[in-house]
């Protein structure tokens, strides 16, 4: 969660990879590796950065709430839906009737997600706003248990086909395992 809390962090304050890494004392690359999650920060990098922007080591790490987790999670749900719909990000912001810019800035991590966007989405897809703002998926809700019958029957999917997509697209380890018990117990247990 890190590159991507780096990344929307970098962007909400107008800074360029190269500025932020001279005040973290770092190349333009480095931040980039960050960004791209192929290098972890040291304590030093994550202690000028909470004390420049403000966040604590915990919260840029993503392990407590902040508004840069609550967005992270809530671009990373719009990415779900634009993927389970197999739409282009064109396509997505007109079927949601928002401007592609807006859309496209907000799903690079360049902003925050604004309410309206939220509740456009919300109101195209009938999902309840709590949806984003929560970093727990309810594997009750009935999207869900909809979502994974049409990857098992539409798609052919087989569980493990079904257990692997998860597992790539969840990093909470106990979502992927609520979602993968679901998914089993759907397959009929195969």
């Amino acid at each position: 969660m890190f590159s991507k809390i780096c990344t929307l962090i970098r962007n909400t304050h107008n800074l360029s990879r190269k500025e932020l890494g001279d005040i973290l004392e770092m190349t333009e690359q480095a931040i980039g590796q960050y960004e791209n999650n192929k290098r972890d920060p040291s304590l030093h990098s994550l202690i000028k950065m909470g004390d420049r922007f403000k966040i604590s080591i915990d919260s840029l790490l993503g392990r407590e709430n902040s508004e840069y987790k609550t967005a992270v999670i809530m671009i990373d749900k719009i990415h779900m839906l634009v993927e389970n719909y197999d739409f282009t990000l064109k396509e997505f912001a007109d079927d949601i009737q928002e401007p592609y810019r807006e859309v496209k800035l907000t799903l690079g991590y360049e902003k925050i997600p604004d309410k309206k966007l939220i509740d456009a989405i919300c109101f195209k897809y009938g999902l309840k706003s709590s949806y984003f703002y929560n970093d727990h998926v309810d594997t009750e809700d009935k999207r869900y248990e909809k979502l994974l019958k049409f990857y098992l029957k539409e798609e052919n999917f087989d569980y493990l086909e079904l257990a692997i997509n998860i597992k790539d697209n969840f990093p909470d380890p106990k979502v992927v395992l609520d979602l993968l018990n679901l998914a089993k117990r759907l397959a009929g247990g195969k």
